[in-house]
């Protein structure tokens, strides 16, 4: 028996978010994480659900995610990403200057030439 290839993990997590729908969106990511051992793709998926965490104002667990991604020892291709919304969220959401800094500085750093570094830099002004 056949069985029917399953739809890009990413692009039906996108449609699902597209339709609000976070609470199916954070499962299906919980459970493609569970069981993805390529940790490419595990990292894109954790990224996403850093994102549906924030649309669901859970912004710890959010940061949690995007100080992991940011933190790796080699780091993934939304790294630059993460590092610059941990230090939005620690400047926005937990009101810790210091802490925020400290992610603008690490973005500038590591990805000087990346889209968000004069971003970062404005916000160490």
């Amino acid at each position: 028996m056949d069985t029917v290839p399953r739809k890009d993990i990413f692009l039906e997590v996108r449609e699902v978010i597209d339709e609000k729908n976070f609470l199916l969106a954070e499962k299906i990511l919980k459970d493609f994480i569970a069981t993805e051992p390529e940790k490419d793709k595990l990292y894109e998926a954790k990224f996403m659900l850093a994102y549906v965490y924030l649309s669901q104002n859970r912004n710890r667990e959010a940061l949690n995610l995007f100080e992991e991604i940011s933190n790796l020892k080699n780091p993934h291709k939304r790294s630059a990403d993460a590092t610059f919304m941990a230090g939005i969220l620690y400047e926005r959401k937990f009101n810790d200057r210091k802490n925020a800094r400290r992610y603008y500085e690490m973005y500038l750093e590591k990805w000087p030439q990346r889209r968000l570094a004069k971003k970062a830099l404005e916000k160490l002004k």
